[in-house]
C-alpha cells in the first residue's frame, strides 16, 4: 500500500440521498480513509440520520450521538480549545467503532483555528515496516493498556483494554491501529522495555512527519466521515472570540459498514471485494 494524495474526496448531501452517492462515500472511505459530505442538514441529531444512510449507528458510552462544544471547565480535553494530537477514538473498547461521522453544526467566522487533522496510520505503520522491521515487530507484539475511568458523570465508566499499537491478520496485513496517548493507562512493567519505547517514539515521529496529513477547517453543514481504525484524527487549537464551534458525532460498527460497502460495490461498482476496512477479516 502506498499513499496517493486525493484532490477532493467530497460528496454533496443531495447526491448522498441515493445509492450512487452513498457508494461514492463508501468508496472514498475504503480507498482514501475519509470523505466529506457537504451541505448537510445541521440540526440537532441530524448526524444520526446522515450515518443511518449507511447503517444503524452504534451506541457508545456517550449514546448514539455526541456533541463536541467548548465548556468553561471542560471535563474532557475535546471540550476545550487546546490542540488535540492525532488519535483514534475509543481505543479502550474491545471493538471500537469503525467509522466516524463528524458533523460541523456551527463554526462561526470569529473562531480562529480549530482545523481538523487526519493522518493515514496504515501508511505510517507500513513506512515503519519498510524502514525499521524490528520496531514494526515490537509495535505488533507488545500489549499496551488503554483506559477510560470517569466517575464524575451520571453513568460512571471503568473501561480498560490491552492490545498492541499495530494489529495484523494471519497474512501480515495491517487491520487496525491502536493509538491514543491521552488514553494510555498503566501497562505491565515487562511491556515498558527500552525496545518498546524506541519503537513508540519512532511511531510518534512518523505520525508527526507523515505526508498523508490532511488539514481542513470544517464549515457548518460539512460532515467528515473517516475510518476510526485507520485514520488518526486531531484538531488544531482555537479561540472562539465570542463565537461558537459545535460538532456532533455518530459512529458505525465496522462490520456493518463493510457489509453496506460490499453491497454498494456490487450494485454500483465493479463488484470487487472491499478491502482496507480494518475489521481484521482475512477474506
Amino acid at each position: 500500500m502506498s499513499f496517493s494524495p486525493v484532490v477532493n474526496p467530497v460528496v454533496d448531501f443531495s447526491e448522498y440521498q441515493d445509492e450512487a452517492g452513498q457508494y461514492a462515500l463508501t468508496k472514498n472511505v475504503m480507498d482514501n480513509g475519509y470523505c466529506v459530505i457537504k451541505n448537510c442538514d445541521n440540526f440537532k441529531d441530524s448526524v444520526f440520520e446522515i450515518a443511518s444512510k449507511i447503517a444503524v449507528p452504534q451506541s457508545t458510552m456517550y449514546g448514539f450521538t455526541q456533541e463536541i462544544k467548548t465548556e468553561p471547565t471542560p471535563r474532557n480535553i475535546a471540550f476545550s480549545g487546546i490542540y488535540l494530537g492525532p488519535h483514534m477514538d475509543f481505543p479502550y473498547y474491545e471493538s471500537p467503532p469503525g467509522i466516524s461521522f463528524m458533523l460541523c453544526r456551527r463554526n462561526d467566522e470569529s473562531v480562529e483555528g480549530g482545523e481538523s487533522i487526519l493522518i493515514d496510520a496504515f501508511e505510517v505503520a507500513e513506512e515503519i515496516r519498510r524502514c525499521s522491521p524490528e520496531d514494526f515487530k515490537v509495535l505488533c507484539e507488545v500489549p499496551v493498556r488503554y483506559q477510560k475511568i470517569h466517575w464524575d458523570r451520571d453513568d460512571p465508566v471503568y473501561m480498560e483494554w490491552e492490545q498492541p499499537h499495530i494489529v495484523v491478520d494471519s497474512e501480515g496485513t495491517i487491520t487496525r491501529i491502536n493509538w491514543g496517548p491521552a488514553f494510555e493507562g498503566k501497562s505491565k512493567n515487562d511491556s515498558m522495555t527500552a525496545e518498546y519505547l524506541k519503537a513508540y517514539r519512532l511511531f510518534l515521529q512518523k505520525v508527526n512527519e507523515s505526508p498523508t496529513k490532511t488539514v481542513r477547517k470544517l464549515e457548518a453543514g460539512e460532515c467528515l466521515v473517516f475510518n476510526n481504525r485507520r485514520m488518526l484524527h486531531g484538531r488544531n487549537e482555537f479561540e472562539l472570540n465570542g463565537g461558537t464551534r459545535l460538532l456532533e458525532l455518530a459512529f458505525l460498527n465496522i462490520c456493518e459498514f463493510r457489509s453496506r460497502a460490499q453491497v454498494l460495490e456490487i450494485t454500483q461498482g465493479d463488484g470487487e471485494l472491499v478491502k482496507m476496512i480494518g475489521n481484521q477479516n482475512t477474506i
